[in-house]
């Protein structure tokens, strides 16, 4: 049975799709704004996939800590 797609998102969750190297193509990575913010499935360390989520996360006026290991 497959699951209806959802045509929207909750309020405070955001979501962008983050390249790959690989045939699958893309993921989904979404972002939960709150206190801590979350990251869920932030892809691969890879340069064109980082770039676009640390430019997705500045359009949200969010950026990657110094420590590169949070959400601020």
């Amino acid at each position: 049975m497959l699951v209806p797609a959802i045509a929207e998102l909750p309020h405070g969750v955001l979501r962008t799709a983050l390249p790959t190297p690989f045939p699958v193509g893309d993921v989904n990575c979404y972002v939960i704004l709150g206190s801590p913010v979350t990251v869920i499935d932030p892809g691969m360390i890879w340069k064109t996939s980082t770039d676009r989520i640390e430019a997705f996360l500045a359009a949200a006026g969010l950026r990657v800590s110094e420590d590169r290991k949070s959400v601020v």
